[in-house]
């Protein structure tokens, strides 16, 4: 049985770099002048056209990046 998703709080994201830095602190500086290069500024806001749901398993308390199953289940277009 799935758990009863209105008892859930999910925080969708965007990430440029995760777990990466933690491990290995010199990204951060390669990471930070990633960004201040590119030639376009961030805007205020944006609108994502596709979205793709992933179902995996984690140990939150272990290294989770190095073992954590994932499986694609949809991506879907919104018009």
């Amino acid at each position: 049985m799935a758990p009863n998703v209105q008892d859930s709080f999910f925080a969708g994201h965007l990430g440029l770099a995760s777990f990466e830095l933690a491990v290995d602190d010199r990204l951060s500086d390669e990471v930070g002048e990633l960004i201040a290069g590119l030639p376009i500024s961030a805007p205020a806001s944006f609108v994502d056209r596709w979205f793709t749901l992933f179902r995996f398993e984690a140990d939150w308390d272990g290294k989770w990046w190095e073992d954590m199953p994932w499986e694609h289940v949809k991506s879907w277009a919104v018009d």
